[in-house]
């Protein structure tokens, strides 16, 4: 019986994301947004084991995710799932660094790849709603003015997004 590439199996995904890096380079136009998607969905599933583990663990599974989310924008550079689903990954590597220098970094990332999916596809409202989750945990890390500002930067930055 054959395997689909749509299953939730991490294994099956895997398998599917080893045989597209050796097909990439003979990939047809019209096969590319495929490939594409298997990158993502290989991304996304790096990200949802990431979820609950150990920081080291889910920091090395975070890093596999954004090779695999690169990988699909260079066959696909303007795939907004991918943009909104690195990030995800990117608010997710945010969260796990909390209290370290590098948080914020990984918080304007993730701003940068939702600002990129609302560019791509400004009728998709998700990025919107994850771009806003993101802000509001960034917010939650400072005090003060430095948190008013990045409450209030959320309406600004997605209508100035939609615009250009």
């Amino acid at each position: 019986m054959r395997k689909s590439i749509l299953s939730n199996d991490p294994d099956d995904i895997n398998s599917a994301i080893e045989a597209t890096e050796k097909a990439q380079y003979i990939i047809p136009n019209e096969f590319k947004d495929i490939f594409s998607s298997v990158y993502n969905l290989g991304g996304h599933n790096f990200s949802i084991q990431a979820k609950n583990k150990p920081i080291d663990e889910a920091t090395r599974l975070l890093t596999k995710a954004f090779e695999r989310y690169n990988r699909a924008i260079k066959i696909m550079p303007n795939n907004y799932e991918t943009f909104n689903n690195w990030g995800n990954a990117l608010t997710e590597q945010a969260i796990i660094k909390i209290g370290l220098d590098v948080s914020d970094n990984f918080f304007q990332k993730a701003s940068e790849m939702y600002a990129r999916a609302i560019k791509a596809a400004p009728d998709k409202y998700p990025s919107f709603y994850n771009w806003g989750i993101s802000l509001a945990n960034q917010a939650k890390t400072k005090t003060g003015f430095e948190a008013e500002e990045i409450w209030n930067q959320a309406y600004p930055d997605c209508q100035f997004t939609c615009r250009s």
